[in-house]
């Protein structure tokens, strides 16, 4: 399956940040099932799904699911260092069913050419300068995509995972994502929220909502678990920091697995576990259970 990546750096058209806003559609989306609330009995949440039918095993054993990989990096400079990483991990020897595509452009909510710093030498650069809020007077023009578009160049038919990482800008990667995301293409998505960038501009909140309303389900990803956002929200989240936010098609497998790893899990386990025995479904796994091969 193909899994296109934003960019590592700052994909976006508009030169400044207000430039970017668009107001997210607030109007319901029928037909969507509503998602249970924070506080309600733990009865919604899906059993665990049997095992996926492929499954990436030991690294030093022979692959046994095809793997094809799309990186987008503006910068040229760090888009020559990736052909680089590429040809080391994928040499030409590798399987035919194993490829790494890497493209030159910026990811963002339209389609047309903008420019990008030319002297880019950290993962901080972006459409608005360089790291240090300066912008230089060396720039290389580059392409500007979304991933709608880009989905339709490559013909590419499911995303397994889409990994936005673009310095405060994810917000248009996402609204450049709509069609992909309302057909249920893309079973897990990431991305980064902090104050730079779009951020200044979009409330996490409401890109939650949204993403909620084409079904998908967000976690705030904390270093020791994940805590539910969607339909769990609480004000301390929309906070300015480098933090992570992961989320998961409600109809896919990995819903239960996340779902399992959140602290809403852990307040509830004796309900959930419980809910499993009356449908006859296993008992609570033990110390033993998980050390039995």
């Amino acid at each position: 399956m193909s899994s296109p990546a934003a960019s590592s750096t700052t994909p976006c058209v508009c030169l400044s940040a207000r430039a970017c806003q668009h107001d997210w559609p607030r109007q319901p989306w029928p037909g969507i099932p509503p998602s249970f609330h924070c506080r309600s009995p733990l009865s919604h949440i899906p059993p665990p799904p049997p095992p996926p039918p492929h499954q990436v095993k030991s690294t030093v054993k022979k692959h046994s699911a095809p793997l094809t990989l799309f990186c987008v990096e503006p910068s040229m400079r760090n888009f020559a260092h990736l052909i680089l990483t590429r040809d080391a991990f994928f040499p030409p020897t590798s399987p035919p069913d194993l490829q790494w595509y890497i493209v030159n452009a910026a990811v963002s909510n339209v389609t047309g050419v903008s420019h990008f710093p030319r002297g880019c030498v950290d993962e901080l650069c972006s459409l608005q300068g360089n790291s240090d809020g300066t912008r230089p007077r060396d720039f290389d023009y580059v392409p500007l995509t979304t991933l709608d578009a880009l989905v339709k160049d490559y013909a590419i038919p499911a995303i397994d995972i889409l990994k936005i990482d673009t310095e405060g800008f994810d917000a248009t990667v996402i609204l450049g994502s709509m069609e992909v995301l309302a057909r249920g293409r893309v079973s897990l998505l990431t991305f980064e929220y902090h104050e730079v960038g779009v951020w200044r501009e979009y409330a996490l909140r409401d890109v939650v909502e949204k993403l909620d309303g084409l079904d998908y389900v967000c976690y705030f990803d904390s270093k020791q678990t994940l805590s539910r956002m969607t339909s769990c929200w609480d004000p301390a989240y929309e906070y300015y920091n480098w933090s992570n936010v992961v989320c998961v098609k409600r109809t896919h497998f990995m819903y239960a697995e996340l779902e399992a790893m959140s602290s809403r899990f852990e307040r509830h386990r004796a309900k959930y576990y419980a809910g499993k025995r009356a449908a006859g479904q296993g008992k609570e796994p033990t110390v033993q259970d998980a050390a039995s091969p």
